[in-house]
């Protein structure tokens, strides 16, 4: 690969990085702390790109969040 390609090449465009995310179902130990209500809820998810991260409210977008319940 040409490191000094030029950027706007069409062939460069064509292999753009898609990046994904996948939230794996909480396990039994998270579970009980999540209902004695010392963890919660850490992560939101309001679109199927979007991924909210409490307590903070860190907002990421990505091209596709998987969410626990996914298979």
């Amino acid at each position: 690969m040409d490191f000094w390609a030029d950027p706007f090449d069409q062939k460069r465009q064509a292999r753009k990085i898609k990046v994904f995310a996948r939230f794996r179902p909480m396990n039994l130990m998270e579970q009980e702390l999540s209902e004695s209500q010392f963890g919660g809820k850490s992560c939101i998810f309001p679109t199927v790109d979007t991924v909210v991260i409490k307590p903070e409210n860190h907002i990421f977008t990505m091209d596709l969040v998987l969410r626990p319940e996914s298979s």
